[in-house]
């Protein structure tokens, strides 16, 4: 049995970005982020701690984005959610199809 997830449970829209390299009129490479492509997904929380640094604390949060498939995300590619920035951690193909894909993503700070 694949562990499939219900389109009627894709309630949250999540912004895709892609880095691009450029390189300025100084010679200096510089990245910019491609305009979010826009896909239904379900997110869940997966976990949040903190962490002590020198300079005090550092706060971590993880989710799970499950959307579906045809899209393989490298992990220089950057996810929105409610407002807020994740780096691609890690991608499942959940049932082995390529149908659906489930984005592990950890918050910037």
């Amino acid at each position: 049995m694949s562990a499939k997830v219900s389109i009627g449970g894709m309630r949250s829209r999540v912004g895709i970005e892609y880095a691009t390299q450029t390189v300025d009129s100084f010679g200096q490479a510089t990245e910019s982020w491609s305009a979010p492509v826009y896909r239904w997904a379900r997110v869940l929380p997966l976990a949040g701690d903190e962490s002590d640094i020198r300079d005090g604390v550092t706060m971590r949060e993880r989710i799970s984005i499950d959307m579906r498939g045809g899209t393989s995300l490298p992990t220089t590619a950057r996810l929105t959610y409610r407002g807020a920035t994740y780096q691609v951690k890690s991608m499942i193909d959940t049932d082995q199809e390529r149908s659906m894909i489930t984005v592990i993503a950890e918050r910037l700070l």
